[in-house]
């Protein structure tokens, strides 16, 4: 799994899914059948990604601005 998030880093850098949420994805991923190959687990996340509806990436944006405000109120310590 570490593999496939270090390559999801590198294909979207500051943009990519975090690690738990690459998990969930290839979890998904292998439980439907694609394959354990680190390619074909890349492409089915990907293709996970982009099927999912545009109020799922809203609802995680706006998740980013209370763990923003928790990260400000400790003064950038871990939360």
């Amino acid at each position: 799994m570490g593999k496939i998030h270090k390559r999801l880093c590198v294909v979207y850098g500051s943009c990519a899914v975090d690690r738990s949420t690459a998990g969930r994805c290839v979890q998904r991923v292998m439980v439907s059948g694609s394959g354990d190959d680190d390619e074909g687990v890349i492409h089915a996340v990907r293709t996970w990604l982009r099927e999912q509806e545009t109020s799922w990436y809203k609802e995680g944006m706006h998740a980013l601005v209370s763990r923003w405000r928790k990260a400000v109120d400790v003064d950038g310590y871990y939360v």
